[in-house]
């Protein structure tokens, strides 16, 4: 089932999952022969913000008019919401290295989690998006600046940037703001409820951290369609990502060691009843 997705251009501010029908596996692909299965699979991040080694001690920055520390603190929460739509008046305007010492002989990875729930994206990175369907997904190249070496408080960690220090190459945030809701949790395992609260309308669900027996499981029609990066409804901690991402990234060589945790989803097909 190939399902047609349209590349889009990106803006300054908007820039093989198994497939089972009826519940037993139809033609799959036990291993990728070239790119002709991309289509039919799709793959989830295990653990995305959780490997501290590979957060890079940098953040966004946004003046909104309040004392540094308020500032983040209100853009912290907009960036893990993860529903604004940032605009050039209202959202981050900058990165900094807000851990300057831990940045000691850094090399940033071309996309990975950085401070704040945020997602670091290189120059190369931004490029290779530019040719992606990412829907309501906004890619923010922003400058990136050193950092002062003086605390924005003394219990956030988080340093002032110094703007007189701007960080060589090119820089952006991943603000994924693209949903599908096409998770089954009747044929996922290892998946629970983070909160059990009924009366909602939607229940939220909860991944454990890189176990072996996790399965998550998606109905296709609603996952192959649209977009190539995306959070489920009901899943908003875990990005999803396309057959067809995962292998441009592969392919241009970029660093993304975040993606040694991808685990393959598995994809389930609603059988059509005959015309009687």
């Amino acid at each position: 089932m190939d399902p047609a997705c349209s590349n889009k251009g990106l803006f300054f501010w908007n820039l093989s999952v198994t497939v089972l029908f009826g519940g037993m596996p139809m033609t799959a692909l036990d291993k990728d022969q070239g790119h002709e299965s991309a289509s039919r699979r799709v793959w989830w991040f295990e653990g995305f913000w959780e490997e501290f080694r590979l957060t890079a001690p940098v953040a966004p920055y946004a003046d909104y008019g309040a004392a540094p520390f308020r500032n983040l603190g209100l853009l912290s929460k907009e960036v893990k919401g993860r529903k604004i739509r940032f605009t050039p008046e209202h959202g981050p305007n900058s990165l900094f290295v807000s851990d300057p010492q831990r940045g000691d002989g850094r090399d940033f990875d071309d996309l990975g989690p950085m401070t704040m729930g945020a997602i670091l994206v290189s120059g190369a990175m931004l490029d290779l998006l530019a040719r992606f369907d990412l829907g309501d997904t906004q890619v923010l190249e922003l400058p990136m600046y050193e950092g002062l070496g003086t605390p924005l408080s003394e219990s956030s960690g988080l340093e002032e940037p110094d703007f007189s220090r701007p960080v060589p190459g090119r820089w952006g945030l991943l603000h994924v703001r693209a949903r599908k809701s096409a998770v089954l949790e009747e044929k996922c395992v290892g998946v629970g409820h983070s909160v059990e609260a009924p009366w909602l309308d939607i229940q939220l669900l909860s991944v454990p951290s890189r176990s072996k027996k996790t399965v998550i499981a998606l109905d296709a029609e609603a996952t192959c369609a649209g977009v190539d990066l995306w959070f489920d409804e009901r899943m908003t901690q875990v990005p999803f990502i396309s057959d067809r991402l995962r292998w441009a990234i592969q392919d241009a060589g970029l660093r993304v060691p975040v993606m040694k945790w991808l685990k393959e989803a598995k994809l389930y097909t609603t059988p059509i009843a005959e015309d009687r």
